[in-house]
């Protein structure tokens, strides 16, 4: 497995909106978002570059504390869509969130073209 290292950065700035892409090439790789507070949340929303030209196969964990992480999401986008998808999962406190990115079909590229938590609030 490779971590995604100083890419995960810009994968973080999807969230800010600082940014119109993030890509990282390969089909074993991590990449972690730690968040500033703790939110409660019950959905990621994911937006795919080229969403309708490939299916990118991940697995998405979130963890209530940064430690401790458990999967909520094991399969492929739908490469059906440029909109965003969302993963749903029962509500709960989540500090920070990791991908483990496979890439697609035509080839090892992961690419992320916008990335929002569902809406949480700020959870104790």
């Amino acid at each position: 497995m490779v971590d995604a290292g100083d890419d995960s950065h810009g994968l973080w700035q999807l969230l800010n909106g600082n940014t119109k892409e993030w890509a990282v090439y390969g089909r074993r790789i991590r990449a972690e978002i730690l968040l500033l507070k703790p939110l409660e949340l019950e959905e990621i929303a994911i937006k795919w570059a080229r969403g309708t030209q490939r299916e990118t196969s991940f697995r998405l964990e979130i963890s209530p504390d940064g430690n401790k992480f458990h999967p909520v999401f094991d399969g492929s986008s739908s490469g059906r869509s440029n909109e965003y998808e969302t993963v749903t999962f029962p509500g709960q406190k989540v500090q920070a969130l990791r991908f483990l990115f496979r890439g697609s079909q035509v080839g090892p590229w992961n690419q992320l073209a916008g990335l929002r938590p569902g809406t949480g609030t700020a959870a104790d």
